[in-house]
């Protein structure tokens, strides 16, 4: 997926977002590298940290078509990987 196509999907989210900043405080701590998955209720991206370099997997959840998002969240936030 080019860069251009990761851009318009960070700005598709960022105009779905309230007025908290999160994604804005987001981008700042990471670089959006690649649109792994996208659905009609949340988007997966491949994101690296500009604190250490470190690769992740960052799911963000469309909150009005499932609600379940933040069960699902603590859930992952709750494992550890190696």
């Amino acid at each position: 997926m080019e860069n251009t196509d990761v851009s318009k999907i960070i700005f598709e989210i960022i105009s779905g977002l309230d007025e908290t900043g999160f994604l804005y405080d987001f981008l700042c701590d990471y670089e959006p590298l690649e649109c792994l998955s996208r659905s009609e209720i949340s988007e997966t991206l491949l994101v690296k940290s500009k604190k250490d370099g470190i690769l992740r997997i960052v799911k963000s959840y469309n909150k009005k078509s499932y609600p379940a998002a933040n069960d699902e969240s603590d859930i992952l936030g709750g494992l550890q990987h190696a």
